[in-house]
């Protein structure tokens, strides 16, 4: 019996460390590891799964169009350990401290291979 899609209202759940997706009948759950954003490598698209911060600072975020869901892609870092350059997935671009990247939890999008001809 193939894998089903999973159905609508599966939800994300977020932990420190650990994303676990409730994916289809077949499989009760997938681990998958969740990553600092300051850690994302460059050009990778990932998902907001959680923040280690205070609540000012995550509002800040929200404002800013970060939420918990949100893709978000790292373009580049300014030298010398500077602010990295984010762009989310509305196309807005940012500047994060590094220090408020690194309270910023995200899981990497799958990459999926292109299909062959």
């Amino acid at each position: 019996m193939p894998l089903q899609k999973p159905r609508a209202g599966n939800e994300i759940e977020c932990y420190s460390q650990l994303v676990t997706l409730a994916a289809s009948p077949l499989l009760s759950t997938i681990s998958v590891p969740s990553l600092a954003l300051a850690a994302l490598p460059h050009g990778r698209s990932a998902r907001i799964c959680g923040f280690r911060m205070n609540g000012p600072e995550q509002a800040w975020l929200d404002a800013l169009g970060l939420p918990v869901g949100e893709t978000v892609m790292v373009l580049r870092q300014a030298p010398f350990g500077g602010p990295l350059h984010v762009r989310v997935g509305s196309g807005a671009e940012f500047a994060l401290d590094l220090d408020c990247a690194a309270g910023i939890d995200v899981v990497m999008a799958a990459v999926v291979p292109a299909p062959r001809s």
